[in-house]
């Protein structure tokens, strides 16, 4: 992926490419504990272990899902 930029203002400032390298996946990220990675599973995040958790089960008393009205 890269970001290219021009800003155009009374001195002319031009940003540079920035590249991110091939290959990276969210797992690959030190904040996500893949442990449970199935089929269909949700990204969650645990306020205990400060990490995101990848689980297809969720059974937490402070999750309310509100799906709007109808």
């Amino acid at each position: 992926m890269a970001i290219k930029a021009t800003i155009n203002k009374q001195i002319k400032v031009r940003a540079r490419t920035v590249e991110v390298g091939t290959g990276v996946q969210l797992t690959d990220l030190s904040d996500i504990d893949a442990t449970n990675l199935d089929n269909g599973a949700m990204l969650i995040y645990d306020l205990s272990q400060q990490k995101f958790l990848l689980t297809n089960q969720i059974n937490n008393p402070d999750l309310r899902i509100i799906g709007g009205i109808y």
